[in-house]
């Protein structure tokens, strides 16, 4: 589990100021072929399957990799999962979400986990 954990970890954070730089320069960009609809079909699956570990380690490397990207550039968060919160509530979020949304299923699972977990835990802005 952690060598899936790590490899999503490191992918997000190769390809999410790539992702964020594409979308400033166009809105019609394909960041991966996971959609909402198979990111949810993955984790409803049965317990201890590689479709689960997936969901997992796809939702833990999408929260990391935003948490490192705000913290490398020095931005406000757009999310602040509590440091207690568990890889299964962080998943009953996502899944929650999900269902509670099946008109967002078709666009890219990495900005539905974003979404779902904004709202779940949304920043404490200092100041403001």
């Amino acid at each position: 589990m952690n060598r899936i954990s790590s490899y999503f970890l490191g992918l997000a954070f190769l390809f999410f100021p790539l992702t964020v730089h594409a979308q400033a320069r166009t809105k019609n960009v394909v960041v991966s072929d996971i959609d909402g609809s198979g990111l949810l079909r993955s984790c409803t699956n049965q317990v201890d399957t590689i479709e689960t570990e997936f969901c997992e380690a796809f939702i833990l490397g999408i929260r990391d990799g935003v948490t490192l990207a705000t913290e490398l550039r020095g931005v406000k968060p757009i999310l602040a999962a509590p440091e207690g919160a568990k890889q299964d509530q962080l998943k009953a979020v996502v899944v929650k979400y999900l269902n509670d949304h099946p008109e967002e299923l078709h666009k890219p699972a990495g900005m539905l986990v974003i979404l779902a977990l904004s709202k779940a835990f949304p920043p404490q802005h200092q100041g403001e």
